[in-house]
């Protein structure tokens, strides 16, 4: 009799095939054969690692409680378990010839916020791969203004994701708060971070982690501006990757951050639409189009209507970001404006912002 046959057997014996249907759901820890493992199950799909090694593998629900798929492809292994009572199970991990016994406890875990993660967003299931980060730093200089880059190391259970940011030493009374923020981007190395979020999506979805790459640039800096961007990548379990551009403009004097479109605009390049949105004028969209160097004809017909822009301080101008959807992706380029082009329509406090930009 085959392993899954005999799983099939015992399962139907105990009764767990009667609804309602999960009873492996949550948290356990054991033993693939003498390797310690960490496991989750959710809604019948799971995951687990090697404690030794953190990098989660997919588990696949099969035709019946109790079955399931390891990770893909056509001769990976299956597991077969059995409930002993509602805290223990036991079974087998089956590939070709290779049979390794599986023993397992069930264990406690605290339900997140939002309760969708269930055990396998658990902090109990993703706290063991959490980590102390190391980080990198090179010095770097931004047209006289000097700064230090700053890249994160990954461990290797997370060797695919990335992050990169800078620091500076501060000079204006808003540096601290500036410094601060930046600060927060970086992996923590503990759940409840942007990166441990994104692992949480996919691990719960897709038995696997996703990845999160981050990097943030100055790309202008004088005594009252910090304009920084960042690009961001990632896939945490939904229908596709994602990837955006984003600028940050920093008053250096007070520490906050400058929305360009509502503080720099008159209302003949933003103005707020019939939803109380700030949205480019067509004339303000017009010259924007004159420097926007994509040449493929569906992304200058469908930027050119883009009414929501990311704008941000570069030197000589400002660069603009259309916010478009995952299927523009590739036309959401950042084009950069001179100044000159753009003083008809600055607002009095914008012409005062680039005075102060241009000192």
């Amino acid at each position: 009799m085959s392993l899954v046959a005999a799983a099939l057997l015992s399962v139907g014996a105990t009764g767990a095939t009667e609804p309602p249907g999960y009873p492996f759901d949550g948290l356990w820890t054991g033993t693939v054969g003498k390797m310690p493992v960490t496991v989750c199950f959710t809604r019948g799909r799971g995951s687990y690692y090697y404690d030794k090694y953190l990098t989660p593998i997919s588990l696949r629900d099969g035709d019946a409680v109790g079955i399931w798929t390891e990770g893909y492809g056509d001769e990976a292994p299956d597991w077969s378990l059995t409930l002993s009572g509602s805290n223990r199970a036991s079974g087998n991990w089956a590939q070709g010839g290779r049979v390794l016994s599986l023993e397992l406890a069930r264990q406690e875990w605290t339900e997140t916020e939002d309760g969708w993660g269930e055990a396998c967003g658990s902090a109990e299931f993703l706290g063991p791969r959490s980590f102390e980060p190391d980080f990198s730093f090179e010095e770097k200089e931004l047209g006289g203004w000097r700064y230090r880059e700053v890249e994160w190391q990954p461990p290797a259970h997370l060797a695919d994701n990335s992050y990169s940011g800078f620091e500076f030493v501060p000079e204006q009374p808003g540096d601290a708060a500036i410094l601060q923020e930046l600060a927060a981007d970086r992996p923590s190395g503990k759940p409840g971070d942007a990166l441990f979020d994104c692992i949480s999506g996919s691990i719960s979805s897709l038995g696997v982690d996703g990845y999160v790459s981050a990097g943030t640039q100055p790309v202008f800096a004088n005594p009252n501006f910090i304009s920084a961007l960042t690009t961001t990548g990632n896939f945490c379990g939904g229908a596709h990757p994602n990837f955006w551009l984003d600028y940050r403009v920093f008053d250096r004097e007070t520490g906050t951050k400058i929305d360009i479109p509502e503080s720099c605009f008159s209302s003949n390049g933003f103005a707020s639409n019939e939803w109380d949105s700030i949205v480019a004028t067509p004339e303000l969209r017009d010259v924007v189009m004159r420097y926007y160097d994509n040449d493929e004809a569906e992304c200058r017909e469908a930027i050119g209507e883009q009414l929501y822009w990311n704008v941000g301080l570069v030197e000589d101008g400002l660069g603009f970001i259309p916010s478009v959807p995952h299927v523009l992706t590739p036309c959401g380029d950042d084009t950069l404006v001179p100044w000159d082009d753009l003083e008809p329509f600055l607002s009095e406090e914008g012409r005062s912002a680039l005075s102060k930009a241009k000192r």
